[in-house]
């Protein structure tokens, strides 16, 4: 028999994700403070795996940010919004990585503020000259031009750098975002030091074999 017209169609069965996939929606939830992990100490588990949780609090958080981008344009200007939604957006991120990205983006905005204003003032004078529309084509070409020309891109690019490293400082030192200070070269290098000793330890520890790639066939 059919089955009643209001009837739900049947579900399909979820996809069993594969390894990787597992792996790289972990470090996203990692990478935006979403997940939380433990050693797990039960007498059960002699190998003290790792068990992995949804961080419910930071995921309802998510919610917010509009609130907390609004507030840090009120707080610290367009820098202070622009650095809050770069830091939301990205998650955890370098300092430097963060400066870069609102720099390059405020400049883009001074720069696309700048040839809009000069396409208003060319259009409002050719409709005071009463001119045709080919020659307010012409005329709002040449203004951008020349805008762009006057524009000093590389003067507001090293003011907005120390600008934008002001307010990221003074957001950190009142903690609406939380920075940790960065690495040097000689100090990344131990840390990859150290992670190839673990790694070379691990390995030993399990044999040190690793799947070996299929050869194509000739």
């Amino acid at each position: 028999t059919a089955p009643p017209p209001d009837a739900e169609p049947p579900r399909a069965a979820p996809r069993k994700l594969r390894p990787d996939e597992v792996r790289r929606a972990l470090l996203v939830l990692l990478q935006h403070n979403m997940l939380e992990v433990g050693l797990s100490l039960e007498e059960d588990n002699p190998d003290n795996s790792f068990y992995y949780s949804l961080s419910v609090e930071g995921a309802l958080s998510r919610m917010r940010f509009g609130k907390y981008v609004c507030r840090a344009g009120v707080l610290f200007g367009d820098e202070g919004s622009c650095i809050m939604e770069e830091v939301l957006v990205k998650g955890r991120c370098l300092r430097h990585q963060v400066l870069d990205a609102v720099v390059e983006r405020l400049v883009e905005k001074k720069r696309d503020t700048i040839l809009a204003e000069a396409d208003e003032q060319a259009v409002r004078e050719a409709e005071e000259a009463g001119v045709e529309e080919e020659e307010q084509e012409s005329m709002r070409a040449a203004a951008a031009e020349t805008a762009a020309a006057s524009f000093d891109e590389a003067g507001e690019r090293q003011r907005l750098q120390v600008s934008v490293a002001t307010v990221w400082d003074s957001m950190v030192y009142r903690r609406y975002i939380a920075g940790v200070p960065e690495l040097d070269e000689k100090q990344l290098a131990a840390q990859r030091k150290a992670k190839q000793r673990r790694e070379s330890k691990r390995n030993i520890a399990t044999g040190g074999t690793k799947r070996k790639a299929p050869e194509a066939d000739g």
